[in-house]
């Protein structure tokens, strides 16, 4: 195993401050953040199937909070119409989506769908893939992690695997303020200009796709020793030369990727893909490790979900944005950039961690599946 050029750190507990991680592996905030909840929660997300964060809002409701969820109406890889009438033909998990939408919005809440015609430059070509909340305008939970069992590992409901995943709950006025007029606008489903709200907004540390590709880039290129990442796939032409050009740069890039083995067989041109990347990559010194599910998360086969940037141990970054044309450039996304050295400090010792993991894999073994997992199956 190669040795990374810093030790690896112990972990830190959370502290409260003006933002606190979360690696879900530790703890998760979001139970508690409803819980606490007094008075509204806007919950924008992409797939929502726990049982244990749906039961909490329905709670939430019991005691008056107005509670409004937008949700992404066709996830990749689901055969649920959420939105649709409850139907006989409806798989079991649909049926408890349905019934979960209904209750929310006969308690009086809100539950919709993101307009995709009204909201995307290519309705084909876009996904609300984004992972937010906002509880009583105060506190923003931003997550790499839907609100799914893998993602927070909720094995009494059912999680076989568990995702590694990270959340950030934020409590800069300005950036919760800033992701309510998201959220509200997104709710209202009406055209609008997104990219002159942020720059009324003037958050610069809130990154929000379409418009994701140049804040990471800038990121990526003001890198001077060393840059981590963990992203489940590396597909944008401009974010892989970014990396390129860091390393031809002598910045040591240390890159984990989900494998391509985790969630079905890989076909030919996946592998060859895959192929062509790990050449590209190993030429201009990059160094690459692939995450598979030897490697454990609260003892369950873990996957690698979470997307996150450490640059030269003093800027950060974690959001919902895959290392895709699409997601940094089509869907609606949430990154944060950061500096607090104790976020810094554990997110860096997990990035090492995976990357040094037992568990991992060199790309070039990853193509041919020489882990492979002992079932495939859909996480």
């Amino acid at each position: 195993m190669m040795s990374l050029w810093f030790q690896l750190p112990a972990f830190c507990e959370p502290s409260l401050q003006a933002i606190t991680f979360y690696d879900h592996e530790i703890a998760i905030p979001h139970l508690e953040l409803i819980k606490n909840a007094r008075s509204s929660i806007d919950l924008e997300i992409y797939t929502f199937t726990d049982p244990m964060i749906r039961n909490e809002l329905l709670a939430a409701q019991g005691r008056g909070v107005q509670v409004r969820i937008i949700q992404e109406p066709n996830p990749v890889g689901t055969v649920c119409r959420l939105f649709e009438p409850l139907s006989s033909r409806d798989p079991e998990a649909c049926i408890s989506a349905k019934t979960f939408l209904n209750e929310i919005r006969a308690r009086g809440g809100v539950y919709s769908e993101f307009n995709k015609t009204n909201l995307c430059k290519n309705k084909d070509a876009c996904f609300q893939h984004g992972k937010i909340m906002v509880v009583d305008l105060k506190l923003a939970l931003l997550s790499t992690g839907n609100f799914d069992q893998t993602s927070i590992c909720d094995v009494s409901h059912g999680a076989t695997h568990c995702n590694r995943e990270f959340s950030l709950v934020l409590e800069q006025s300005e950036v919760v303020e800033t992701l309510h007029h998201i959220f509200e606008a997104d709710l209202l489903g009406n055209p609008y200009d997104l990219a002159e709200l942020l720059r009324l907004a003037k958050v610069d540390a809130l990154t929000v796709s379409p418009f994701s590709l140049a804040p990471l880039i800038h990121l990526i290129d003001s890198a001077q020793s060393s840059i981590q990442i963990e992203t489940p796939y590396l597909t944008d032409p401009s974010l892989k030369q970014a990396l390129l050009a860091a390393s031809k740069r002598n910045v040591k890039v240390y890159l984990t990727l989900e494998s391509i083995c985790a969630y079905s067989k890989p076909t030919n041109t996946d592998q060859r893909r895959l192929f062509v990347l790990e050449q590209e990559l190993e030429h201009a010194g990059i160094f690459t490790r692939a995450f598979t599910d030897r490697i454990l998360i609260q003892a369950k086969p873990g996957a690698l979900h979470a997307k996150a940037l450490v640059i030269d141990q003093k800027k950060g970054w974690l959001g919902s944005v895959n290392g895709s044309t699409t997601s940094l450039t089509q869907n609606r996304e949430f990154g944060y950039v950061f500096s607090d050295p104790s976020v810094l400090h554990h997110l860096g010792s997990v990035l090492t961690k995976d990357f040094m993991a037992p568990g991992s894999t060199s790309l070039s073994d990853d193509i041919k599946c020489v882990y492979k997992p002992k079932m495939f199956s859909k996480r």
